[in-house]
């Protein structure tokens, strides 16, 4: 089993209890920090007021970020084995 310790982080002016392995704490720490740096922008740029309107938004962009990267992957993985395809080939007809 993962030994895991208490944290607590602030989000959005929020403490937050989490239990985290010490490779994730890192991580989420600095997760923590860009929604909390994303979320300032927000309130400045659009003026919002409700917080639940930022989350809303930043939901929507970090969704989209993910969707990208996934389909990024997906691209990367194809080219990457079309190329081992051919590495492959060329190796079959030197035998």
């Amino acid at each position: 089993m993962k030994e895991t310790f208490p944290i607590t982080v602030v989000v959005l002016d929020r403490p937050y209890k989490l239990r985290v392995s010490p490779s994730e704490e890192e991580t989420i720490r600095k997760a923590v920090q860009i929604i909390n740096k994303r979320a300032e922008e927000y309130k400045k740029q659009f003026a919002y007021k409700d917080m639940q309107d930022i989350l809303a938004m930043m939901s929507v962009e970090m969704s989209t970020k993910i969707v990208q990267l996934e389909e990024n992957e997906q691209y990367v993985n194809l080219k990457l084995m079309t190329k081992l395809q051919e590495i492959e080939n060329v190796l079959d007809q030197e035998r």
